[in-house]
């Protein structure tokens, strides 16, 4: 799963289905593993689910959820923009972090 962030933000808050498990046995299973939504930094992150049932026997689900960092445009051509400061050009830049 990829989720992008916010402009300017490194990290995104993501939600995803819990897996449902099932067995054979109707007696409750114990699944251990994380509730979303959580707040996941930039990169991937690997979500893990472990079910056991009540005879011991285990199972396992795992995904991977791909946050992207999204850079903000710094760049505005809007005449009403005022940076702040004065009209010459004193040979600052600002540019995004890559």
């Amino acid at each position: 799963m990829d989720v992008p962030t916010e402009a300017g933000q490194s990290y995104a808050a993501v939600s995803w289905q819990v897996p449902v498990s099932t067995d054979n046995s109707n007696t409750p299973l114990n699944i251990t593993g994380l509730h979303p939504p959580l707040h996941l930094n930039v990169g991937h992150t690997e979500i893990r689910y472990e079910v056991t049932d009540s005879a011991g026997l285990r199972g396992s689900c795992t995904f991977s959820i791909h946050v992207k960092g999204e850079t903000q445009n710094l760049n505005n051509d809007d005449d009403d923009y005022d940076d702040g400061g004065d009209d010459h050009d004193d040979g600052q830049t600002c540019r995004d972090k890559e």
